[in-house]
């Protein structure tokens, strides 16, 4: 598969994540708990996907802007729920959130060292043929 393909099929796969999060985090009924707190263990799972996802999706974002965006979301989520009849805002989700974001990350330096998107190795790229 050319890289164009792959950048897209994550893209998809970003898209698909944050659809998912938003489809979750936005609906009129919460998700059900079979334990205390497990809606945590969904935000920080939930989350940290989605960071991971949005740096294969577009791996010249810096990381600033990796952190910046889930959490931008994540905060408009917990307000969205505001909205709603039966869920609330929780500042305990927010850290959860935060939380995923910054495993996210983490996943994604490790990541960046066993596999470097160095573009100037891309063959069609600026700077791959000088040598």
């Amino acid at each position: 598969m050319t890289d164009s393909r792959l950048i897209w099929l994550a893209r998809l796969a970003f898209c698909l994540v944050l659809a998912v999060i938003l489809m979750a985090g936005l609906s009129s009924d919460p998700v059900p708990e079979a334990f205390d707190n497990q809606d945590k263990l969904h935000h920080w799972a939930g989350f940290a996907c989605l960071t991971l996802s949005a740096w294969l999706a577009f791996p010249r974002a810096r990381l600033p802007w990796l952190f910046l965006w889930p959490f931008l979301v994540s905060v408009g989520i917990e307000l969205g729920q505001e909205l709603l009849p039966l869920r609330t805002a929780s500042g305990a989700d927010i850290a959860a959130n935060v939380l995923g974001v910054l495993s996210g990350i983490l996943c994604t330096l490790a990541l960046r060292r066993l596999w470097p998107t160095d573009q100037a190795d891309r063959p069609g790229e600026p700077g791959a043929d000088a040598l």
